[in-house]
């Protein structure tokens, strides 16, 4: 038999020579683009949270992001995606083993007032970590300021003038509107001293000449304070077909909107200050939240202040029956204890369509309608429910039998959510 021997001055056999497997799979990793987990490349931010103080309403926000790439690999930034069309970001899309890049964001303040925190996804080719945030915090000073919500909502009926006050407060020694410019010639405004010399009462009427459909656009407000002379008031709403009725007080107790821990983050995301969340978790009619330790921690997550937690926390919560269509309605029950059939069991919310894109001072807000469909043989007035802009609506449509109805909800710079049939007649 032959045997073969190693000299006692060779060097032992090497590994891939003793598994010839691996010799093969070492050859292989890099032809399929593959790396030893050492080498991977991996995303480090100096800071992934900036604050930036107190600004100016209506200034631009700018912050540079700092990225390194710890590893021995190439680094890809695939995206950076802001939660609010507010914020534009801009980023390096390759990084060098060792290097850095930055991701540079900016946020438009002019639609907000008070604290806000706003975020954006970071998307990379870090095998552990492939998504990230960054966020920017603030509290955004305006020399004047519109109550109580910053624009002006508005819900009419065709050939009903409708009138909407809004209140604009300044601590400026030089603070009065001197003049008031309307978008459309059906919509007027007139300004009343307020309360103080530092408020004044903007009443702003659609009149009867307004046509069915969405309102859109912005007032302008010219001032006398010289750090802010143009006020610009986004206006939105809608004006229904004549003959439909809003939802009756009985109806909206029964069946009302109700606030869920969903309302309360798009609250909180949308850059309300937490004490105007607070009265507004406060005030609700009907609140449903999630405060066990999953639904804490889902609201600690989306930075949902303590203040706010405990508002919620203190809020009973009530239970509504569920519709056949996804909507919530007050049901009864008969002698014989047997449920009636649903009234809204042949309506059908078909979801969210887009209309319109904004320009100029309503650049990122779009309109947006429903769509509701009616299989029933007769007329049925539908009430449905929405939250949109960090408020709570109600409207009532005539949707006629056997047909499809497009609904009109209202102007944002997002969608607007929590949208539902809650009552039918």
């Amino acid at each position: 038999m032959n045997y073969s021997t190693q000299s006692a001055g060779s060097s032992p056999p090497t590994s891939s020579a003793r598994h010839p497997l691996i010799g093969i799979v070492a050859m292989i990793m890099p032809i399929l683009g593959l790396t030893a987990a050492t080498n991977a490349q991996t995303l480090a931010l100096a800071e992934s949270r900036f604050d930036a103080g107190t600004v100016q309403k209506g200034s631009i926000i700018k912050r540079d992001f700092v990225i390194h790439n710890t590893g021995t690999a190439d680094l890809r930034i695939a995206d950076v995606k802001p939660k609010c069309a507010c914020m534009t970001a801009a980023f390096d899309k390759k990084i060098k083993p060792g290097a850095e890049g930055k991701i540079s964001v900016a946020i438009d303040t002019k639609s907000f007032q008070g604290k806000i925190v706003k975020i954006a996804d970071v998307l990379s080719n870090d095998p552990t970590n492939p998504s990230t945030t960054i966020t920017v915090a603030a509290d955004v000073n305006a020399y004047v300021t519109v109550l109580p919500y910053g624009f002006v909502r508005i819900q009419a009926e065709a050939g009903t003038p409708t009138t909407q006050e809004v209140t604009l407060s300044s601590d400026h020694p030089a603070f009065k509107p001197v003049n008031v410019i309307t978008p459309k010639p059906y919509l007027t405004a007139s300004l009343t001293p307020g309360a103080s010399a530092a408020q004044w009462k903007l009443a702003v009427t659609c009149d009867a000449t307004a046509p069915e459909g969405l309102l859109g656009g912005a007032i302008t407000v010219q001032t006398s304070v010289p750090e802010q002379p143009e006020l610009s008031i986004a206006i939105s709403g809608f004006v229904r077909p004549k003959g439909t009725q809003k939802a009756s007080s009985q109806a909206a107790m029964a069946g009302g909107p109700k606030m869920t821990n969903q309302d309360v983050i798009e609250l909180i995301r949308r850059g309300l200050s937490e004490e105007v969340v607070v009265n507004s978790v406060k005030q609700a009619s009907r609140a449903e939240f999630d405060i066990t330790p999953t639904g804490l921690l889902a609201l600690k997550k989306a930075h949902v202040p303590d203040s706010v937690i405990v508002a919620m926390q203190g809020k009973s919560s009530t239970t509504h029956a569920v519709s056949p269509s996804g909507g919530r309605e007050a049901q009864s029950v008969d002698s014989s204890g047997t449920q009636p059939s649903s009234p809204c069991a042949d309506v059908d919310y078909l979801g969210v369509i887009q209309a319109v894109t904004g320009g100029g001072e309503m650049a990122g807000w779009n309109a947006y309608g429903g769509r509701v469909r009616n299989r029933a043989s007769y007329t049925k007035e539908v009430d449905l429910a929405w939250t949109m802009n960090g408020r709570a609506e109600t409207g009532t449509f005539r949707v006629p039998a056997g047909q499809f109805l497009d609904l009109n909800l209202g102007q944002g710079s997002a969608p607007p959510t929590n949208v539902r049939v809650i009552m039918c007649r």
